[in-house]
């Protein structure tokens, strides 16, 4: 029995002839063998990892939202108790408003004063829980957006894996056909 260190000529011309067929995954006549035996369970395993890789990103959209969600709730109590005060300090302000003074401007200016107090308590009376999300509509957009692709990715679950193995599958059956076509490996 011989042993060849480095390469022989054949297996260079085996790489080379695979090199021109746009397979470069192979340096070893043992990684071609190799290949040849768990071309199916390689598949698998690429399946597999992409499964794991879907779920850890569900996960993570998850925890993501519920962070988002947490931190959602906490705005809007506080901006509740900041607009409970705000209403009840307006009636203050509209009465501050009314008095009649003798300069015209100053006039003016506190009819426009009175007038945005006024809008802005009916504002609070009639449209609370707008006023109170108002600041954090993009927050809530986000968070209803995670929710989404969540469940999106839950329902259509091997449909993605399919589809992120795909382009592997393809590649693993092409060098697998190159081989037993070629060099009936």
């Amino acid at each position: 029995m011989v042993k060849i260190y480095g390469s022989s000529d054949s297996l260079n011309k085996l790489l080379c002839n695979l090199r021109k067929k746009l397979i470069f995954d192979f340096t070893t006549l043992e990684s071609i063998l190799d290949f040849k035996k768990n071309w199916k369970n390689l598949i698998k395993q690429h399946q597999e990892v992409q499964k794991v890789k879907l779920l850890a990103e569900i996960e993570r959209k998850k925890s993501k939202r519920n962070s988002l969600l947490s931190q959602y709730q906490k705005k809007i109590s506080d901006r509740t108790k900041s607009l409970n005060e705000e209403k009840e300090q307006l009636p203050e302000k509209i009465a501050q408003y009314s008095v009649e003074t003798t300069t015209p401007f100053k006039r003016i200016f506190l009819r426009i004063k009175l007038y945005q107090a006024s809008k802005r308590l009916n504002r609070l009376t009639h449209s609370f829980t707008e006023e109170v999300k108002k600041p954090f509509r993009n927050l809530d957009r986000m968070i209803k957006k995670l929710e989404q692709d969540a469940i999106y990715r839950e329902t259509n679950f091997d449909q993605i894996v399919m589809k992120r193995s795909k382009s592997y599958i393809k590649r693993t059956n092409r060098i697998n056909r190159v081989l037993e076509r070629n060099y009936n490996l």
